[in-house]
């Protein structure tokens, strides 16, 4: 059922995902990550212009909000992020956006 792009509900319930990355309306060409919060983290983003080929990283922040912006109508990108308590690096969450 994910791969046809649906969500699974559990229990009724929408699980979101750990990290995300979309368009809003009004804000032609930036895109912007939403990380889940995790106590005391540092969070890393990286976006891949070639289908996750090559990465480039984005500034890291304390914050688990941050954005993309002058990006082209209609790419392509993917966009992956992690949160990074102390020395420890945490998993990446990959996230795929088509730029409106």
């Amino acid at each position: 059922m994910q791969a046809a792009g649906l969500e699974v509900k559990v229990n009724g319930v929408r699980v979101k995902p750990p990290f995300e990355s979309k368009c809003k309306k009004g804000f032609s060409g930036i895109a912007f990550l939403i990380m889940k919060k995790v106590h005391l983290a540092s969070y890393d983003f990286q976006v891949s212009y070639d289908k996750g080929v090559t990465w480039v990283p984005l500034p890291g922040s304390r914050l688990t909000k941050s954005s993309l912006g002058g990006l082209t109508l209609g790419a392509q990108l993917m966009f992956r992020a992690r949160a990074n308590v102390g020395d420890v690096a945490g998993e990446w969450f990959p996230s795929d956006l088509i730029v409106t």
